[in-house]
């Protein structure tokens, strides 16, 4: 209902219930938690090739006397 100079509304805007907020909280927490770890993992194997392959190990001669 509105009239010339007042405004009513009906409370305050609700996007989502409060009981589904908590799951999604979690649900959202565990994803991020998955999308880290998988990063850190690529990150770890990206760092443990670079060392890896940088070193050429060579037979050394030997010398008979």
């Amino acid at each position: 209902m509105q009239t010339a100079k007042h405004h009513i509304s009906q409370g305050p805007l609700r996007l989502r219930k409060s009981s589904e907020s908590s799951v999604t909280n979690v649900n959202m927490g565990l994803m991020v938690g998955c999308i880290v770890a998988a990063v850190a993992m690529l990150c770890g194997v990206m760092l443990y090739k670079s060392k890896t392959s940088g070193i050429k190990y060579q037979p050394l001669t030997t010398f008979e006397t």
